[in-house]
Formats: C-alpha cells, structure tokens, sequence
C-alpha cells in the first residue's frame, strides 16, 4: 500500500465515521481527534480515539502528540495519520476573524471539514482537507477535498508532529520473549491512561491482543 493509499484509507475510514454519528446523534456532532498508526507494509495497526475531551487546543495537541509517539516507539508504526475536525475556507473572504468565528456568522466559503495529516519514515507527508455540509435528515454532503504535498519549509503544529516522530522518536525493541502482540497491549494501556481508546486493528495485530500467541 503506498502512502496514496494509506491517506485514501484513512480518508473512508474518517468519512465512514463522521456519517455513522451523524446518523446516530444528529447534526453538529463531531468525530473526537484520532490516530491512525500503519506499519512497515502500510497495514494498519490501529486507530486510536480521542474519548476525554481536552482542556483546550494546547491539550489536545499535546495528547495527540503524546499517543503518535507511543505508536511510533512502541507500536514500530511506519506511518501516522493525525485526525482532527475544523474549518476551512473556499474561495474568498472579506472577514478577518477566525474561520470558526466566520463559520459561524454564516460566511458561505468557510465550511467545517476534517483535516488529515499523514507522514511516514521515508519522508512523504500529506496534508488533506475534507470539507462537507450538513444536511437535514442527518446526512453529510461531502465537498471538494484539498489535497497537498508537505515540503521541507511548512510549518503547523502537526506537521511539527510528524517531523519529530520520524527525526527524534527512536524505536523501543520488542521484548525478546512473548509476542510483539502483548507488548503493543501494554502500549496501548498507556494510551488509554491519557484518555484515548484503541477503535480498531488488523488480524495478526491489534485485533489479536485479546489472545495473543
């Protein structure tokens, strides 16, 4: 799977998300910030999801922060996806407040979207954005998305993030004995203790930590 694919994957899977709950608890519900972990072949490992809501922006990016760095070093992912909900605007804008705050008067080219920032060790990132509306009846119309290749002088506080992950993180060995499978259910543990819960894995990985051989 190569990372166009790994992306395209995250994107139906947030998507898929995002539709479920809006279907179960109505418009303006809002998937919680996530991680997606892939490993070495571009599998997925996991998918873990923001369950206590942060203080503040800071919080939450810390915590995200905290948890892409637990896959990275004790998970082995080769790849990482940061999830988060937002605005983002087409076209122009008179406005110079913030595009919640324009969302919120009714600006018509800022739309609430899901952003989506992907980054791997070989150096490849991706920032995407997903704009939609929200119907009545509890549907999403999904808009154009914005697809963009992350250079070297980008900066953001995810893409700050990823960078870090692959530069500075270092891998910690799997424990000799036992399967790589028990160790990754005492990561995710810790995970859990800053307030995020593990949504799903693959066979052979995640899924298995109920019995791992």
């Amino acid at each position: 799977m190569t990372a166009e694919l790994s992306i395209e994957f995250c994107k139906d899977l947030t998507k898929e998300a995002k539709e479920s709950l809006v279907r179960e608890e109505g418009i303006g519900s809002d998937i919680a910030p996530c991680v997606i972990a892939f490993d070495e072949n571009s599998e997925c490992l996991g998918w873990a999801q923001m369950i206590e809501s942060a203080d503040d922006r800071l919080d939450q990016y810390q915590r995200l922060a905290l948890v892409a760095g637990m896959m990275r070093s004790g998970w082995h992912a080769d790849a990482v996806a940061l999830v988060v909900e937002g605005y983002m605007m087409i076209g122009d804008s008179e406005g110079e407040e913030s595009l919640a705050k324009l969302f919120a008067a009714g600006d018509q080219n800022v739309h609430e979207c899901i952003s989506i920032v992907y980054g791997n060790s070989s150096g490849e990132m991706r920032a995407t954005s997903i704009p939609y509306k929200q119907e009545l009846g509890r549907k999403i119309t999904w808009l154009t998305e914005s697809v963009q290749v992350v250079d070297e002088g980008a900066s953001g506080s995810f893409i700050e993030v990823i960078r870090y992950l692959f530069d500075v993180v270092e891998m910690i060995p799997w424990p000799t004995e036992g399967s790589p499978a028990r160790y990754m259910t005492a990561v995710a543990s810790q995970m859990g203790e800053h307030g995020f819960m593990l949504v799903c894995g693959i066979p052979g990985t995640v899924t298995d930590w109920d019995s791992p051989s």
